[in-house]
C-alpha cells in the first residue's frame, strides 16, 4: 500500500509542478523550451519528493514521539 501511496504522489506532485511551470510560463510568454525545460525539472523535483514522502511522514512522526518523552 504505500508503494502505491508513493507512487500517486509523485505521479500527483509532478503533473501538478509542471503544469504551474507551464501556466506561470505561458503568462510571461517565455520561449516554448524554456518552458519545457523548467517544467521538466522542476516535476522531476516534485515527483521525487512526492515519491519519498510516504516513507518520510512515519519516520518523523516516530521521532516526535520519542522526543517528547
Amino acid at each position: 500500500m504505500r508503494v502505491l501511496q508513493a507512487l500517486l504522489f509523485a505521479y500527483g506532485g509532478a503533473v501538478l509542478a509542471g503544469l504551474l511551470v507551464a501556466g506561470v510560463g505561458f503568462g510571461f510568454e517565455m520561449p516554448l523550451k524554456a518552458i519545457v525545460s523548467t517544467a521538466t525539472l522542476t516535476g522531476s523535483v516534485f515527483g521525487i519528493a512526492g515519491f519519498t514522502l510516504p516513507w518520510w511522514q512515519p519516520m518523523i512522526s516516530a521521532r516526535r514521539r520519542n522526543r517528547s518523552n
